[in-house]
């Protein structure tokens, strides 16, 4: 099931969850993994989206998987051949970004992920490159800007996450003997919580 939503995640997730176990005839018992966004990005997305993956994996008594944001990203580029730079808005004039390459259906992580600003970004960005993700809205047209016809900017309602790509990507990590505890999933924030900035 795919949603788009501005408002309340914690009140979308998991009626979306139920919806779609209603439809399958499945029961959560019958669930081999459940597979998780883990970031970087929205500090609330990704602990509601993270509780409600840690609270189904204990009911249903299966594994979880973490899947990377910027990674799952960049596999909605995956027709695109050669190299794709995932970029989420991080505000503060501040980007979560991570450089990957496509190579027929295989696909390389280049870089870490990474919190950058956007004239630090310009000096990493291979040439020619993709562009995907949020940070394209505010920042698409001025690195099109500098860079020209080196930057194809794939315009974010057509090329924006997926859940089913994270159950794909989550899918093939599980098959290959890659999951976590659900008491030791954690987010992956690359920039510290505002709260842990202002009182740490």
């Amino acid at each position: 099931r795919f949603l788009m939503t501005s408002g309340n995640h914690a009140a979308t997730l998991l009626p979306l969850v139920e919806e779609m176990l209603t439809a399958t005839g499945w029961r959560t018992g019958q669930l081999d993994g459940i597979a998780v966004s883990v970031g970087p990005g929205s500090f609330t997305g990704l602990r509601v989206g993270l509780s409600v993956a840690k609270g189904l994996a204990w009911t249903a008594g299966c594994a979880v998987v973490a899947v990377p944001t910027l990674e799952a990203l960049a596999h909605a580029a995956e027709l695109h051949d050669g190299s794709v730079a995932a970029l989420l808005d991080a505000r503060k004039g501040e980007l979560y970004a991570a450089i990957f390459r496509f190579d027929g259906d295989r696909c390389g992580r280049q870089t870490a992920d990474a919190l950058v600003r956007p004239d630090e970004l310009i000096a990493q960005l291979p040439r020619p490159c993709a562009i995907i993700g949020d940070a394209s809205e505010r920042y698409g047209a001025w690195l099109q800007e500098r860079l020209g016809s080196a930057v194809q900017v794939l315009p974010f309602p057509e090329h924006g996450p997926r859940g089913g790509i994270v159950a794909r990507l989550g899918w093939q990590r599980l098959s290959a003997g890659s999951q976590t505890s659900p008491a030791d999933l954690e987010p992956i924030y690359i920039r510290p919580p505002e709260a842990a900035v202002r009182f740490g």
